[in-house]
């Protein structure tokens, strides 16, 4: 995928992500406006700086209560580690529109400078497949997992630090634009919305695509899911969220 496609793809499967239809199960969203801490995180941009040989330098936007977060992450198929780094927005700036001049040792030797970086990730695994086709459109509904395992419970880490890393994950991966999309309006609905998640360290995060039929229409939807437990199959994911759309044909 090319690096202006995986920006794209990652904000339009944010843009995906819309208004929960469906009550959400169990203890997933505590708070009125569904989050367990009354934040709303949105990716806004993941953009790829560098990548060589399995490695990957991205920088991430997250924005968080219409404030905007930087951040940059080193992750490393091979080690199956993501470190992240939040910095300042000319940081993030300098670094991002060097993009295609910038060499990969070079961004590894910015990285290592940067102050306050976390490692995040200890390994992961993504999963995709279909759900049948669309009665809407010609089109066939995907179905799609994350798992992982992080170095520290998501709370003490920090959920748009664990948001970053993961939508560094699916950006770096060779999923295709639908999954990635798919997974990319999932993951910080879950990570942040779901309150089973705050004391954990392994967690799988789901997204499926499916259609409704009602009043004569046949209506598109994706459903996000989530639970403890690395490699969670779909079938045993609590549903978080469900939303109009299916972000893997945006």
């Amino acid at each position: 995928m090319s690096e202006k496609n995986r920006r794209d793809v990652l904000k339009l499967g944010t843009a995906a992500a819309g208004t929960a239809l469906i009550p959400t199960v169990g203890a997933a969203h505590p708070n009125s406006n569904g989050s367990r801490d009354g934040s709303e995180i949105e990716i806004i941009e993941v953009t790829t700086i560098s990548e060589s040989n399995g490695e990957n330098i991205s920088g991430i936007v997250i924005e968080r209560d219409d404030s905007r977060e930087y951040y940059i992450g080193k992750l490393s198929e091979e080690k199956q580690q993501v470190s992240i780094n939040q910095v300042s927005r000319s940081t993030y700036q300098s670094m991002t529109t060097e993009v295609g001049t910038l060499s990969h040792e070079s961004a590894k030797k910015r990285f290592s400078t940067l102050d306050g970086g976390k490692d995040v990730v200890k390994r992961w695994e993504t999963w995709t497949g279909t759900n049948g086709s669309c009665d809407a459109y010609d089109y066939t509904h995907r179905k799609g997992r994350i798992a992982v395992e992080l170095h520290d419970e998501v709370d003490e880490i920090g959920a748009s630090v664990v948001v970053s890393a993961l939508s560094q994950i699916i950006s770096a991966s060779s999923l295709g634009g639908p999954y990635a999309a798919l997974l990319t309006a999932a993951v910080s609905t879950v990570v942040l919305g779901a309150a089973f998640l705050t004391d954990v360290t392994e967690f799988t995060v789901g997204a499926i695509e499916f259609d409704k039929s009602a009043f004569g229409w046949n209506q598109t939807f994706s459903m996000t899911k989530g639970g403890t437990g690395y490699g969670v199959s779909m079938v045993n994911l609590i549903p978080v969220e469900a939303n109009p759309g299916h972000p893997g044909r945006l």
